[in-house]
């Protein structure tokens, strides 16, 4: 059983709170604009972080709204370096998703060899992504993912972080999906578009009253109209638009 993280997710500093779940360069599996995001930090050769993929892509299948952030932590070793290395630089071909689930799959211990014999399996430029890795975000993604770590003690690979709560290990499905399911009951706002009707508080979701009108009015209207197409055109020549602007 893992142990639950030392702080209360409410207290967490704003700022890392934000490099925690919204770090621009951290990759990003599932819903981007989800409810709820779940963190995972991994490593290529640590066989319980292997053993939780499919279980990983089995949650994120079953939740529409889940948003995973990827934190490349690597902690086994120069092999394990060179992978995640490889794997955000994997980012540059459009392949980091299909890179990351096939180094997790490979049965050889992660190493520049084997690394760039899967990349080359999978037709990536091996050249190109061999440049890439020296670039300037990658270092930080890595030392942001240590620095966060350090700062939140944590003991090892496969960590996932939803909320304030936090799982170490290979776990069930179950388990993983009830970690981001608490963190929804709690209540706290994990991220993404704010949806028309709503305001963030204190990472809680209050009503807004002014935008809660018209809320009403989209509903009302809409059982009144029977058709979606004709709201559509009616709210449109009222000017009333989502915070996405649609």
């Amino acid at each position: 059983i893992a142990p639950r993280l030392s702080w209360a997710g409410h207290s967490l500093p704003p700022e890392f709170r934000r490099q925690l779940e919204h770090d621009a360069n951290a990759p990003i599996f599932g819903n981007p604009d989800g409810d709820a995001s779940l963190i995972e930090f991994f490593d290529y050769n640590c066989q319980f972080c292997r053993a939780m993929m499919p279980v990983v892509d089995a949650v994120l299948g079953a939740d529409s709204g889940l948003r995973m952030v990827m934190r490349e932590w690597p902690v086994f070793g120069e092999g394990s370096v060179f992978a995640a290395r490889a794997a955000l630089a994997s980012r540059k071909q459009d392949r980091y998703a299909d890179f990351h689930r096939a180094l997790m799959s490979q049965k050889p211990r992660a190493e520049r060899a084997s690394v760039l014999r899967v990349a080359r399996s999978m037709g990536l430029d091996t050249q190109q992504l061999q440049r890439d890795m020296n670039g300037p975000e990658i270092a930080q993604h890595i030392q942001q993912s240590n620095t966060l770590a350090e700062a939140m003690g944590l003991v090892g690979t496969p960590t996932f972080i939803a909320g304030s709560d936090s799982r170490f290990g290979a776990i069930s499905s179950s388990e993983l999906a009830e970690l981001v399911a608490a963190s929804r009951r709690k209540g706290m706002w994990m991220g993404g578009y704010v949806p028309l009707g709503y305001r963030v508080e204190n990472r809680k979701l209050l009503v807004n009253e002014e935008e809660a009108a018209s809320v009403r009015l989209i509903f009302e209207r809409f059982v009144k109209l029977g058709s979606i197409k004709l709201l559509m055109r009616e709210l449109q020549a009222a000017n009333i638009r989502s915070r996405r602007g649609y």
